[in-house]
């Protein structure tokens, strides 16, 4: 009765009941930290080892409408074939009538109470709660549409099935027994009438691992088909839905040994959503389908090759939506994407040597619907909506072992094109790209200007085993921008006593030294790389995370460390290609995303960046014009340096901040006001004075219009680099247009009109 009173739908939704869960995760454990006298530490909380998150309601709507709506209607479309209802619609005598409610009647008895649904990480219910919704809406379809038939229910018929659906329908399974009362609850809520006794659900909501079914290795163990006998007898679920949990590979070691042995997907770096997505197909019935929101790093990762020729062999794409780095998620910077997936037929009409797999990825109408989500379209969306008005089709021959491709048809045969036109950059340089040093703790060996200079005095010997360090900040396009800071490099074929300074410098940092990772002795870097003879070579230099294309040719012997790669080599063609808006274009399609869509650009992706060879006439341009690329760059680069060393010194600004670091592309005025900003305060209305705003127009006017003179030469040769590019590529004037129509952010040059 105390359950009756509420409207739980506005008052105490699942939602809100999600969150209450979510949070009390975190509250309890710190609770409980606080109580035994320890620090709680969020890393090592149940909502980041086990991956508590709660799911938004236009998600979860949206994949019980992919996924239980799209099963029901494949259902639906084959019962109106076996009654021909099509036909019986059109007609008017009581034979026909009494067909249409024959029709409508199996509907109901045999599809709607026969479909089973399961949440294998059901959390608090979200899942369950829109699959109970919807099967209601279903219902009551049926409801109107028999009355229409004159066909109509017993009193409080209707009423029943929503105690049918928590019994029959419904299944949900989570490693927290909080969770299966959470859902538990959840349920009751949606059926709860006064004097009735709440449905029984210990046998369709349970506690379990659901990827673990070996007791001796986990203590709530889960076996599938013991747990639900009559499901399993019956050949499996008929849908399956849900947000499985974000833990990482780090944390499954202790059962590695078992995924390896039991799943087709596994990958000594996946993690435990690819098992979910394994078992979910395992447990559905042929003819079923499945549904997630998980990260989209798998579609083109190395360890998401056996999870994707898993479903090349045991599945059916039907749907793939990437939200990117959309922040669906609270708290969470996951990269979302919503998979569906059908499970094929068993069907007899299919010889035993082509399954329905190769027929689907054969007929030329077989196809995926895809839909990338931008993050700023995501607020208020509609997502059913959008799908249909953004969406497009791509062929299911597409989703093979390789790194999937979600783009349109023609995009995806240009990206074909460069791929085909291109060699392997590690084989037209003739070498993989290397990752810099890592020091391992770089606080003692990554040192400033003044530091070095007391070293090398101290003791000139030390000069041998310091390096001028190159950090990812100051790798610009085509020039590296030094910024006069410098590293120890101690590597294990020397003898730290012979250079007496060095080692009494790093003696200060002693205790933190010897706890780095590895073998080494405390002394030395923690990876030096065995091909650190190569940073002393003419090379091409970027970064890991490349929040825009930035490579550039460095001359200097620089060092970097291990968020920096290089490839020795000189060749000023293949720089062209890598700074070019069309190696930026496949770039973006081609590598994984970072939080705010920064590329990270390892080594596994750039190492096969297609360079087309260029032809002698292209070469003979193209050098000449990066030779007066890097000029024009290193000339600004020393430009701008004495101008901001000038201002200041003069005008005593601690923190010039991007706007005057970039003053050149300022106005005067512009220029002005940001220097009054950042100089220190005074009693003055204007800190800069007469005389000041003489000596900075002077300045201005003597260096800013021949930077802007030189900015323009460079953009003028950018244009034609890129030109010289994609003439080596072969690409006609239509590819040149889709390239630039389906460009990706942060371009490297503006479009030519």
């Amino acid at each position: 009765n105390q359950l009756t009173r509420f409207d739980f739908d506005t008052e105490v939704s699942v939602k809100i009941l999600g969150h209450i869960f979510e949070q009390s995760v975190t509250d309890l454990e710190e609770l409980n930290a606080e109580a035994s006298g320890q620090e709680y530490n969020q890393k090592k909380g149940k909502r980041k080892t086990q991956g508590v998150f709660y799911t938004p309601a236009f998600i979860t709507q949206y994949i019980v409408e992919v996924s239980l709506g799209g099963y029901l209607n494949r259902r639906e479309q084959e019962l109106r074939h076996f009654f021909r209802i099509d036909e019986v619609l059109s007609a008017s005598n009581q034979q026909q009538k009494e067909t249409a409610i024959k029709f409508w009647e199996t509907y109901r008895d045999e599809v709607l109470q026969k479909t089973r649904v399961i949440d294998p990480a059901c959390g608090s219910g979200a899942f369950l709660i829109a699959a109970f919704d919807y099967l209601m809406q279903q219902y009551e379809r049926v409801d109107r549409e028999l009355n229409a038939l004159g066909c109509t229910l017993n009193d409080g018929k209707l009423l029943e099935f929503d105690r049918s659906i928590l019994s029959n329908n419904l299944y949900g399974v989570d490693l927290l027994s909080e969770s299966v009362e959470i859902t538990k609850l959840s349920l009751w809520l949606k059926t709860a009438e006064p004097g009735k006794t709440l449905t029984y659900l210990d046998d369709n909501i349970k506690v379990g691992n659901s990827i673990v079914a070996d007791s001796s290795l986990v203590e709530r163990a889960f076996n599938w088909e013991a747990e639900f006998p009559n499901i399993f007898a019956d050949g499996g679920f008929d849908v399956v839905i849900g947000n499985p949990p974000y833990v990482r590979q780090e944390l499954l070691s202790p059962i590695k040994p078992y995924l390896k042995a039991n799943y087709e997907s596994y990958d000594g770096v996946a993690d435990l959503y690819t098992y979910f997505y394994e078992i979910g197909l395992k447990i559905l019935k042929p003819g079923g389908l499945l549904s997630y929101i998980v990260t989209n790093k798998w579609l083109r990762s190395g360890y998401g090759e056996p999870l994707r020729r898993f479903f090349a062999c045991q599945g059916l794409l039907e749907q793939i939506i990437d939200f990117g780095h959309a922040p669906i998620f609270e708290d969470a910077d996951t990269f979302p994407c919503i998979v569906a997936v059908r499970k094929p037929n068993l069907s007899p009409s299919i010889s035993e040597t082509e399954s329905e797999i190769e027929q689907g990825k054969s007929e030329p109408n077989s196809s995926a619907i895809v839909c990338p989500v931008p993050r700023e379209d995501l607020a208020n969306i509609n997502l059913t909506q959008y799908v249909q008005e953004h969406g497009y089709q791509i062929s299911r021959s597409r989703f093979s072992a390789d790194a999937w491709s979600l783009e349109t048809p023609a995009v995806d045969e240009l990206m074909q094109k460069i791929k085909r036109v291109g060699v392997p950059l590690k084989d037209f340089a003739g070498v993989k790209p290397l990752y810099g040093i890592k020091t391992g703790f770089n606080e003692a060996f990554l040192i400033d200007e003044a530091t070095k200079n007391s070293l090398v005095q101290a003791d000139p010997k030390s000069a041998e085993i310091i390096k001028p360090y190159l950090r990812g900040q100051d790798i610009k396009r085509w020039s590296p921008e030094w910024a006069n800071l410098w590293m120890i490099f101690t590597n294990k074929d020397m003898n730290i006593e012979n250079y007496s300074s060095v080692k009494k410098y790093l003696e200060k940092y002693r205790n933190k030294l010897e706890a780095k990772a590895g073998r080494q002795l405390w002394w030395q870097l923690q990876a030096p790389s065995n091909n650190a003879h190569l940073f002393e070579q003419t090379k091409i230099v970027w970064q890991d995370l490349a929040w825009n294309s930035k490579f550039c040719l460095d001359t200097e012997k620089l060092y970097t460390n291990d968020l920096c790669f290089i490839i020795p080599s000189n060749d000023t063609w293949i720089l062209s290609v890598l700074n070019s808006p069309l190696i930026w274009s496949w770039l973006w399609r081609n590598t994984i995303h970072g939080k705010d869509e920064v590329l990270r650009l390892k080594n596994i992706y750039t190492e096969i960046i297609p360079i087309a060879p260029p032809t002698d006439q292209i070469r003979a341009e193209v050098e000449p014009i990066v030779s007066r690329l890097i000029e024009i760059t290193k000339i600004n680069q020393a430009t701008h340096q004495d101008v901001l060393q000038w201002l200041q010194l003069t005008y005593k600004i601690e923190k010039l901040g991007q706007k005057i670091e970039d003053f050149s592309s300022l106005s005067f005025q512009e220029f002005v006001e940001e220097i009054r900003k950042r100089m220190p305060k005074t009693k003055s209305s204007d800190p800069l004075g007469v005389a000041g705003l003489k000596a900075v127009r002077e300045t201005y006017n003597e260096y800013a219009p021949p930077i802007q003179s030189r900015k323009a030469e460079a953009l003028r040769l950018e244009h034609r680099l890129s030109d010289l590019v994609n003439q080596a590529y072969g690409l006609t004037p239509e590819e040149i247009d889709l390239m630039w129509k389906t460009a990706p952010p942060r371009m490297p040059i503006a479009r030519q009109i």
